[in-house]
Formats: structure tokens, C-alpha cells, sequence
């Protein structure tokens, strides 16, 4: 078929004539295409079928499937990041996501091609290297800086390298079968670090409370953020979140004496739905006053954004010399204050899945509960159960530490709900009217 020139001759809408080239080899399309003049379609036809006998042209449908698969190898990896996201992005939380984008970013020029067996394997030692001092400033400024050099947490690193494992099984799920790719192979002693590092047991101390809120400012936009995370043990993004509308509060003879913030978006919200979180005296009254100034919208509009809080916080905590100690730690406080003053399920209903919760070590009664319904599993139980929110709300009015905090800081500043020095008679007597009033139906929604 090499001397093969048979040109087929075509009419054009205008009425002139063409003169088309078509190129096969062995049973094989090669190419085609049309001219104006015969001889040049034929020195065409000629030249394709000689590239083709030497197997330097291949046929059409191989040459597409090449072009399908340098697009797949050579796609930035950013791209493939972007593509993960659009496939996967509801599996995972918003931080996440985050993470697979910040791999993206932080990948630029690299594509596929680059993680290719053994050469593939040193880059990503490479980069767990490197990216073992690579802090990011959590702002999005372009002059932003980072205020610590500090390598990166083990858990941090390992985040990112396990984001780049994931985006290049991704990619190379989307290798077309025909291609042999090889993925990259690791250096003999490769490790990335281990899953776990030790367990965070930093709890802040009242003084450093007391001192926090004094730089802040007792009633403050800070002080009520850290008032609230520690009395509810709510993560940040849930109370920068927290709306008027979703907070009721109960209490009698015009006294607020707790209350309840229904968080609807928060890291679950996906698999649980709403999550109540009851409010005790102290921090209902703090949330009643804001949502008097904010009505039913955003309690914290100053404060929505979690990183910006978490970096006011850092730069107090630096300037106070409190060392090793970040504001999610209150979060820890208020889990081990109450762990043992509630159930786990109803522990669990409040803050949500924690490693401080442990779901094995259960009490006799709710081995009882699981025994009498037929669970194996405290989990099982965990839909069934509605938590007693006045009760729960009266409970951590008992275990908070604010009227210890609040004699603290009185010398200094008058918080929402500072009390006088019989406060603990009173606290006291509070608690026990608050009892009475539950147990004869006498508390009532004050707003």
C-alpha cells in the first residue's frame, strides 16, 4: 500500500474542486487531508506513507491515545489538586480541603511525569524535607510573615505528605491501562511521622486565665470568645459562628439561669446534624448581654474569623510569656473538668467526637442502658439519647471556674457577671433555687 496515491476528488459548497489525501498503512487510518492542487496532495499522501513505514507516524487513534496521556502526565499537579477537590471535597472537613489545596500550591511545576518510580520516590523525600520548615503565615496578605521559624508539627507534616499520597494515587487512577507508569518508589528508610505524636495534655491555669482576660480586656470581644470556649468546650469556628437567633436561655424571676446555643454548622454537621450545647449561668449571661447589642445575628462579627482569633491569641500569649499554651486548650480544660460530671454519650452530644472522651470506660448505669436495649456498642446509643439540657446547664454552672477567675481579675475590671465575696454562698444558693424551680416546673425561656 506504500505506492498507493489514489487521490479522491471533492466538490466544495462554492463549487470548486479539492483534492483529498488519504492515509492508511496496514489496515490502519494514518491521516487526511484535503488540497488545492493534485500534485501537492499526492507528494502529501507520499511523504505520510513513507513517515508511516518507518514507524515514525503512528496511526490516528494511537496518536490520540498519546495526546490523552501526556495530558494526564503532564497535568501541573495543582490541577490534579483542583480535580481532587471537585471529586472529593464533601468526604472531607473544610480543613482539609484546605490541605490538599495547600499541597497544590506548594507543588508548582511539578507534574506526574516528576513522581515516576525512583526519581519520584526522592522527591517526595525531598519535600517532607523540606516542607519540615516550611511554616505558612495564616494570613493571605501578600506580605504576610510567619511569627515563628520552628520547623512544623510532626502531625502537620505528615497531613501534607499523606494530601500528596493521596493526590498522586488520584492522578495515577486517571493513567489511561495502556500506560506503563510506574509510581514513585520510596528510598529504603523513608518514614513519614508517625500518626500520632504525643497527646496534648497542656491545660491552662486559672492565673493564666485571669491574666489573659486581663489583657484582653474583662469584657472585651476576646474575653467573651475565651469565656464561651472554655464554659462550652465549643471549637473556635463554632463560636465565631454562633448566631443570636440560635441561642434560647432559661431562668426565673427575670434572672438568666442558663441556656442552650444550637450550633447548626460545625465539624460534623454533615453525619449528626445540629449539635445543642448547654450554656451554664455564667456564660448564658455573658451571650444574653451580646445578644442584646447583636440581636439574632453573628454574636462575634469582630471575631468570625478563627485563624485572625487564634493569632490575637498567640500574640498574647507571647507577650504574657505563657509558654507552649494556644487557645484550643480550652476547649481541652472544659472536657476534663466534666468528664466525669456527665455521661460520655451526653458529653459526646455536647462537644462532639474527642480522644478525651473515652467511649470503652463507661459507668455502671450506662452498662446498664446498653445491657437493657440490646447495643454492643455505645455508639448505637449515642442517636438515641437527648440530653437533659437544664440539668446539664445547672451541672457546668457547678464545675465552671469563672467565679474563681472572675475574684481574679475584680480588682481590676468588673466582667458582665462579676460577683461580691460571699459569691460562692451564693453560687451555692443559686444552684439549689435552680434545682427547686426544675424539679416544680418553674423555669421558663426568657428569651
Amino acid at each position: 500500500m506504500a505506492d498507493d496515491i489514489t487521490i479522491k476528488e471533492t466538490k466544495a459548497p462554492n463549487g470548486k474542486v479539492k483534492y483529498q489525501a488519504q492515509v492508511w498503512f496496514e489496515g490502519k487510518y494514518i491521516a487526511s487531508k484535503k488540497f488545492d492542487s493534485r500534485a501537492v496532495a499526492v507528494e502529501y499522501k507520499k511523504r505520510k506513507l513513507k513517515e508511516a513505514a518507518a514507524g515514525t507516524l503512528k496511526p490516528a487513534k494511537e496518536r490520540k491515545a498519546q495526546r490523552a496521556t501526556e495530558a494526564v502526565l503532564d497535568r501541573p499537579m495543582g490541577g490534579w489538586a483542583t480535580l481532587y477537590i471537585e471529586a472529593h471535597g464533601k468526604e472531607h472537613g473544610k480543613n482539609r480541603i484546605a490541605e490538599y489545596d495547600l499541597v497544590g500550591r506548594l507543588l508548582k511545576g511539578k507534574t506526574l511525569h516528576d513522581f515516576s518510580g525512583k526519581a519520584g520516590g526522592e522527591l517526595i523525600a525531598k519535600l517532607a524535607a523540606d516542607w519540615r520548615h516550611l511554616r505558612l503565615p495564616r494570613s493571605k496578605h501578600p506580605d504576610a510573615v510567619c511569627a515563628s521559624d520552628e520547623p512544623v508539627a510532626d502531625q502537620t507534616l505528615r497531613l501534607r505528605l499523606s494530601a500528596l499520597d493521596r493526590l498522586i494515587e488520584f492522578a495515577m487512577s486517571k493513567v489511561p491501562e495502556s500506560v506503563d507508569f510506574r509510581g514513585p518508589t520510596k528510598p529504603f528508610g523513608y518514614k513519614p511521622p508517625p500518626a500520632h505524636s504525643n497527646k496534648r495534655t497542656r491545660l491552662p491555669s486559672d492565673d493564666e486565665y485571669a491574666a489573659l482576660l486581663k489583657h484582653f480586656g474583662a469584657n472585651s470581644d476576646m474575653s467573651h470568645f475565651l469565656r464561651v470556649v472554655d464554659d462550652t468546650g465549643c471549637r473556635l469556628s463554632e463560636v465565631s459562628s454562633a448566631r443570636g437567633a440560635d441561642v434560647v436561655f432559661f431562668g426565673a424571676a427575670g434572672h438568666v439561669l442558663g441556656g442552650t446555643l444550637t450550633l447548626r454548622k460545625h465539624k460534623t454537621a454533615s453525619k449528626v446534624g445540629a449539635r445543642i450545647v448547654p450554656l451554664s449561668r455564667h456564660v448564658a449571661e455573658v451571650l444574653y448581654a451580646r445578644k442584646g447589642t447583636y440581636d439574632d445575628g453573628p454574636l462575634f462579627p469582630a471575631l468570625a474569623d478563627a485563624n485572625g482569633v487564634c493569632k490575637t491569641f498567640d500574640d498574647a500569649r507571647t507577650r504574657l510569656a505563657f509558654e507552649d499554651l494556644v487557645i484550643k486548650d480550652f476547649r481541652r480544660a472544659f472536657i476534663n473538668r466534666n468528664v466525669r460530671s456527665v455521661s460520655a454519650v451526653e458529653l459526646m452530644h455536647i462537644v462532639g467526637k474527642s480522644s478525651l472522651i473515652d467511649t470503652k470506660a463507661l459507668s455502671a448505669g450506662e452498662n446498664n442502658v446498653l445491657r437493657a436495649v440490646g447495643h454492643t456498642n455505645i455508639s448505637t446509643t449515642f442517636g438515641y439519647v437527648t440530653p437533659d439540657q437544664q440539668g446539664l446547664a445547672q451541672v457546668f454552672t457547678q464545675t465552671s471556674r469563672w467565679l474563681r477567675i472572675a475574684r481574679l481579675i475584680e480588682s481590676e475590671a468588673r466582667p458582665v457577671d462579676a460577683r461580691s465575696e460571699d459569691a460562692a454562698a451564693l453560687e451555692k444558693e443559686m444552684a439549689n433555687l435552680l434545682a427547686r424551680m426544675a424539679r416544680l416546673g418553674l423555669i421558663e425561656a426568657t428569651g
